[in-house]
């Protein structure tokens, strides 16, 4: 991904003013909210069969994205990407081997949101510079875990949809953007397994309703 919004830039950069006519591209500074509710299962068989915690958690990010955008008249087409990764807390939790053994286990669990990229279309409304925006997000699930048992999670992907308003002012080939949105995620699952006093151990992580809300400033340039 990072290698088609270079191009498209580039595009724009090099080529003449009868193909880069219609295009914007723009800076944007994002202030973000998600949520999600995560459940942990864990079944090592004949110890102590299948445990499920569930935790609903939120937490905020700032950062900068990208865009270029198509404007065909009371309605544009877009792509916009996040250069940075978005890190979520660090959960951790404290475990015992088993009812008879009391060492402590020690988990910690985060994740990355990378790539988060969106497709999206705005259609103007003629009054004060409003529009209506909505489109499709895709960002890839890092995760970064330290578990006591050696268990590992695959990294996973999600999908989901977008959607808001704002309002732009624009000088000349300048315009300036106020933007409010919110996203609704699809749900992820992770599974590992691992060795836990001589029982085969089988983690599984849900995470559900996950969610967000946006609000940016963006500063652009029409060609």
């Amino acid at each position: 991904m990072r290698k088609l919004i270079s191009l498209i830039v580039l595009s724009l950069l090099l080529g003449s003013n009868a193909i880069a006519e219609g295009f914007k591209v723009g800076l944007s500074g994002n202030i973000q909210g998600f949520y999600g509710v995560g459940t942990e299962t864990v079944d090592n068989g004949s110890n102590t069969g299948t445990v499920k915690t569930s935790e609903a958690g939120a937490f905020d990010h700032e950062d900068v994205s990208i865009f270029v955008e198509y404007d065909m008249g009371p309605m544009s087409v877009g792509i916009e990407y996040h250069p940075d990764d978005i890190e979520t807390p660090e959960n951790v939790n404290v475990r015992h081997t088993s009812a008879l053994d009391s060492t402590p286990l020690r988990n910690t669990v985060k994740a990355d949101f990378e790539d988060l990229t969106t497709l999206y279309a705005i259609i103007d409304i003629p009054f004060a510079g409003m529009y209506l925006k909505a489109g499709y997000v895709q960002a890839d699930i890092e995760t970064r875990e330290s578990l006591a048992t050696g268990s590992k999670y695959p990294n996973v992907d999600t999908s989901g949809f977008t959607a808001g308003f704002g309002f732009e002012h624009a000088v000349d080939s300048l315009f300036v953007r106020l933007e409010a949105t919110a996203s609704q995620y699809d749900d992820v699952s992770a599974s590992s397994t691992s060795s836990e006093s001589e029982q085969t151990t089988a983690h599984k992580v849900d995470i559900d309703d996950m969610m967000s809300a946006h609000a940016k400033i963006s500063i652009g340039y029409a060609f």
